[in-house]
């Protein structure tokens, strides 16, 4: 589209909209329709509003019946920290709330996000009871005049599992969340004064537009108010409008006056017509003028643009942007003109070239300015970093470095000696070092300047420090020259040098003091290098001992003196530190046993091995005595127990023959069971006679053989009684065997007896373990009839089980459980073994 074209057509496109905005402010505005879109405007915002706190208060009341019915809070045990959190839960995410809290049945708080006195009585209005009894959720409006402000209350009955209400949750609400829907009136681009009032229904103003002084006032009109919404209660419009000669006046119900029993506000909003008219005339004469003004300027620039404009511009256009692109041949081509355009054509086309000239010049001249900066840059960082090296280098050293001018001023020094002597920076060397007004006569560092040469001299500086100070010819940046001062700290030196000398002189001592010791020793010592076996020193009791002279070992390996040279040759290579048994030579050939005792050391840079020898020939004689003496009496031990159970087993055997010549059977009864006991403490001899430990008996093997000959005494036949046993490795002496055996012996015997009557089969488990340290349980136990419930354990006159009783609780210091579930079960608790 040409370019002219598009100016007739924007002229037609903007002369039509303002012909169209002044005809539509004409008809719409005019005088005779104000009244007409000021009703309709009041009914429409009013309904907005209506629609927005109806939204509000069903959000809130549905967010509330949701956490009525929530399991933390409806739960019968729920505490208050927990109902507590679960309401402060629901007030961060439903940011409407200021505070939750529950009340129960008699007004009592139960919980409260806000903290407040948990337990105390509430003084609540007539919604809290109507509430509670379930029938609706209800909503009050109170005061506070220490805030002066007002808050919106809404109770929610909680029900508990039968649907019954228990508790009523309120919650509070800043009537400033009901401004923020109320105050939204607006009249579109006309600006109309609007007097705005939200009033409760007791006739209270909560909130008005036009003066915030009133708030929680009574409204003047309110039986004209409480006579509207009583109509609109009524019926099913919620917006009344009330037309005068000089207002218009909109009162608007809440549906809460229906649903909520009657607590929500109403609405009323009244406009002026005085002020609409004035506004109206007003705009009418703005939208004129505009247009008028509109309509001149648009056809003076449709003239401008209109002359001669078009295919040019837009040419010279095109190659301009090719021209900010980059493109300098986008000025050649364009057609001579001597108007207006050529003129501007010949300066873009100077201006290209002068552009092009110029980038080239500034490339080039740009290009070599930033290698000289970049090359400077990095000469300059080079530099900066060799200098904070150095510094670095000399802050950091161990020791302290000073430059000093002919006239003694110190020049530099470095961080070291600034923290050794301190200094402002304009001391001398005399006055910083020696606290002297003068230089020193005798000055070494003079001389350095003078003869050109090095000096060295020591220095005792602060806290009892001595420094190695070396000076050195320098010559400064100027020319100039000074002196170099390097001073090290020699003090630990000097103490080491010291210590050494003490050292040196106490070593003297110190080898007397060995020397005696060593020969005083009533072992014989030998100081033997290890791997060689080189004797390198012996004490004078290896004269006695061996009957050579220390002269004639030192110097000789010492498999010299050993009659075993392999083992002697082994323990050089591995010495360890004690050998109970070897046997050396002495000088005139006889063998003799010894016990040597060892240590590895290091002597002088040599590993050595310091063995003491002492000859065991005697005690070797005494112990081979007593191993004798202890095989005979183990010997005669044993035939003693030998003959104890022969002894045992006679009386048993006697026993059984008078059991024959008897005829009462309860006698017989008596003598089997006296027989039964003796035979199980002949067990235990026989076990001790049999064991290679006469001290203790291997219980195990005892309990095997004690059953095996129960059930063969008693004529179990097999497959009648099975017998289960669980015995641990336990091994107990004689003064517990033999009472662990007749308790035993009655238990078993017990169950053989009584648990299995007729030919009732059934088990017997016998079960031994240890307990604790010193403890072991020793439990017999069946399947069979049990013991009667109605028994008394503690008045049962057999004698088996006073035995056991008796055995139990003074012999072996224990105590009996007995349990009668599935059978019969004796727990023995032996609280000590040894």
């Amino acid at each position: 589209m040409k370019f002219k074209t598009k100016i007739i057509l924007s002229y037609l496109v903007l002369f039509g909209l303002s012909a169209g905005t002044l005809l539509t402010v004409f008809f719409s505005y005019g005088i005779k329709g104000e009244q007409r879109y000021l009703l309709g405007w009041f009914e429409a915002e009013t309904a907005h509003v209506l629609n927005s706190l109806d939204s509000f208060f069903f959000e809130r009341i549905s967010d509330l019946s949701l956490l009525a019915t929530d399991a933390a809070i409806t739960a019968a045990n729920a505490d208050r920290e927990s109902i507590t959190k679960r309401l402060t839960e629901y007030r961060d995410r439903y940011k409407a709330y200021e505070g939750l809290t529950l009340y129960d049945a008699h007004r009592t708080v139960l919980a409260d996000t806000n903290n407040l006195d948990i337990g105390r009585t509430a003084v609540l209005p007539a919604s809290y009871q109507r509430a509670l009894a379930g029938t609706s959720q209800l909503i009050e409006f109170t005061y506070s005049e220490a805030q002066g402000r007002v808050i919106l209350t809404i109770f929610e009955p909680v029900r508990d599992e039968r649907g019954q209400p228990r508790q009523v949750l309120a919650a509070r609400i800043p009537i400033e969340r009901v401004y923020d829907l109320v105050r939204e009136f607006h009249m579109g681009w006309i600006p109309v004064k609007v007097r705005l009032e939200l009033i409760s229904s007791e006739g209270r103003i909560l909130y008005s537009s036009f003066d915030k002084k009133s708030i929680y006032s009574m409204a003047q009109d309110v039986d004209t108010i409480q006579s509207i919404v009583a109509e609109l209660k009524e019926g099913r419009s919620k917006i009344r409008v009330l037309d005068k000669p000089d207002r218009i006046t909109v009162v608007a119900a809440n549906k809460g006056y229906r649903e909520y029993g009657g607590n929500i506000s109403v609405i009323r909003a009244v406009a002026f017509k005085d002020s609409l008219l004035a506004e109206i005339q007003k705009r009418t004469m703005v939208m004129l003028v505009m247009f008028a003004v509109m309509l001149v300027l648009s056809t003076w620039l449709i003239w401008q643009l209109a002359r001669g404009l078009g295919r040019p511009l837009d040419d010279l256009a095109k190659r301009t942007k090719a021209l900010g692109r980059g493109d300098f041949t986008a000025m050649a081509g364009i057609p001579v003109r001597n108007d207006e355009f050529g003129v501007l054509t010949d300066n873009f086309k100077m201006m290209a070239d002068d552009l092009r000239r110029s980038l080239a010049e500034v490339n080039l001249k740009s290009l070599t300015l930033e290698q000289e900066v970049e090359e400077r840059r990095r000469i300059e960082v080079s530099l900066e970093g060799e200098r904070r090296r150095f510094f670095a280098i000399l802050n950091n050293l161990p020791g302290f470095v000073c430059l000093v001018g002919p006239d003694h001023l110190i020049k530099f020094s470095n961080q070291y000696l600034k923290n050794l002597l301190g200094g402002q920076g304009q001391e001398t060397c005399h006055e910083l070092f020696f606290n002297r007004s003068q230089p020193c006569r005798t000055c070494a560092a003079a001389g350095v300047l003078q003869n050109l040469k090095a000096e060295t001299w020591e220095w005792a500086g602060p806290d009892g420090l001595i420094f190695q100070v070396y000076a050195y010819p320098f010559m400064d940046n100027d020319g100039s020259p000074l002196t170099l001062k390097l001073g090290i700290d020699i003090t630990e030196r000097k103490r080491a040098e010291e210590a050494l000398r003490q050292r040196e002189e106490e070593l003297g001592f110190s080898e007397e003091k060995y020397r005696t010791l060593f020969n005083a020793e009533s072992d014989s010592v030998f100081l033997i290098e290890q791997g060689t076996g080189e004797i390198i020193d012996v004490n004078r009791t290896i004269s006695q001992m061996y009957g050579y002279s220390p002269e004639e070992l030192i110097g000789r390996p010492n498999t010299v003196i050993s009659a075993e040279p392999d083992k002697t040759v082994e323990y050089n290579q591995n010495p360890v530190n004690h050998v109970p048994l070897r046997y050396h030579l002495k000088k005139d050939g006889n063998v003799f046993p010894v016990e040597i005792t060892a240590n590895t050391l290091t002597l002088r840079g040599r590993k050595v091995v310091i063995a003491a020898v002492r000859d065991i020939t005697d005690r070797l004689r005494g112990e081979r005595l007593i191993e004798a003496s202890l095989k005979e009496k183990e010997v005669l031990l044993k035939e003693i127990h030998h003959r104890v159970k022969n002894n045992l087993l006679v009386i048993a055997g006697l026993l059984d023959m008078q059991c024959e010549y008897s005829p009462d059977p309860q006698i017989r009864n008596i003598l089997r069971e006296t027989k039964g006991r003796v035979r199980s403490m002949a067990l235990i001899h026989e076990r001790l006679y049999s064991s290679p430990n006469l001290a203790y008996v291997d219980f195990k093997e005892y309990i095997g053989s004690l059953t095996s000959t129960l059930f063969t005494s008693y004529g179990i036949r097999p497959g009648k009684i099975a017998l289960k046993t669980e015995i641990a490795n336990i091994s107990i002496g004689i003064d517990l065997a033999i009472p662990c055996g007749l308790v035993l012996n009655e238990l078993i015997s017990n169950c053989l007896k009584h648990a299995f009557p007729g030919d009732r089969k059934g088990e017997i488990r016998v079960s031994l373990c240890p307990r604790g340290q010193d403890g072991m349980d020793l439990i017999v136990a069946d399947n069979g009839v049990g013991m009667p419930r109605e028994m008394n354990l503690r008045k049962i006159s057999s004698l088996g089980w006073e035995l056991v009783t008796g055995l139990v609780s003074h012999q072996l210091g224990g105590e009996v459980e007995i349990k009668r579930d599935g059978g019969t079960e004796v727990i023995i608790k032996i609280n000590r073994i040894r």
